[in-house]
């Protein structure tokens, strides 16, 4: 069936997973499940608190995406070899981030309920303890992954010239999320969760467009280094401003001012 199978055993697994999901929620042994009756009353406050953390979020996804694709239009420009390369580093990469994406999410619970009971004390533990987890388990797994990079590679068919710029992109990548990764994105997500959403959307629209976007164009037109820029651009410009910025923002302890 060629792609169309890739496409329907795709949508199999999200049909299998809504079903595992709406089962879950509906056990109402759980917190959080889903009543019977459907007579829910609107609550103002409730979505003022939302729309306050969710329009921020999505101005700076939309800001993200939109980015991605005007890197994806300058990849383009460096041929066959290297479009299949940034595509199968761009899989290997969401792979790579799968631990320290769980707790991403993961932190934004813990923390917020830490910073709805005002005790600073428990939002700087489990900030720092979730940190190290997920430096530690994005560390083993991008051992892991490099140890078997070339048996996964082989799973594409690759020519030689684009297995070498895949592997190349990739230890750019496994360099930057074993060392800024975890700063860069767990981090800020932790100061959303205290309610300090306006300040980590404001650096993650300018990081995207001045170091990512930018600096790929300056690093691989100007100064020669092709799709290699690109991605050094990602993992040390750009993840590098975002730690360096959050991290100021956290020490300064802006976020308390948050919970007062």
């Amino acid at each position: 069936m060629g792609t169309a199978g890739a496409a329907i055993s795709t949508l199999i697994s999200r049909w299998i997973a809504v079903i595992i999901i709406l089962a879950l929620l509906k056990d109402t042994k759980r917190q959080l499940h889903l009543d019977e009756q459907l007579n829910h009353h609107f609550d103002k406050s409730m979505v003022k608190a939302i729309l306050s953390m969710g329009i921020p979020a999505s101005i700076e996804n939309g800001m993200f995406q939109l980015g991605k694709i005007a890197i994806l239009g300058l990849v383009s420009t460096f041929g066959t070899s290297a479009i299949t390369a940034n595509a199968v580093t761009q899989t290997l990469a969401s792979i790579e981030n799968i631990p320290g994406s769980a707790i991403q999410l993961g932190i934004v619970t813990i923390i917020a309920q830490c910073a709805g009971a005002k005790d600073n004390k428990q939002v700087e533990y489990y900030k720092n303890k979730l940190l190290r987890y997920s430096y530690v388990t994005i560390f083993v797994w991008t051992i892991i992954l490099y140890l078997f990079l070339d048996p996964i590679l082989s799973l594409y068919n690759l020519s030689d010239t684009t297995a070498s710029l895949t592997k190349t992109l990739f230890i750019w990548h496994a360099i930057g999320s074993i060392t800024l990764w975890s700063t860069a994105f767990v981090l800020p997500a932790a100061l959303r969760a205290t309610g300090d959403v306006t300040y980590p959307m404001v650096i993650s629209i300018l990081s995207m467009w001045i170091f990512r976007f930018g600096g790929a164009w300056v690093l691989s037109k100007p100064l020669g280094l092709g799709i290699v820029g690109v991605w050094i651009a990602m993992a040390i410009l750009d993840w590098g401003f975002r730690t360096l910025c959050y991290l100021l923002r956290w020490h300064k302890g802006k976020w308390k001012v948050q919970l007062q």
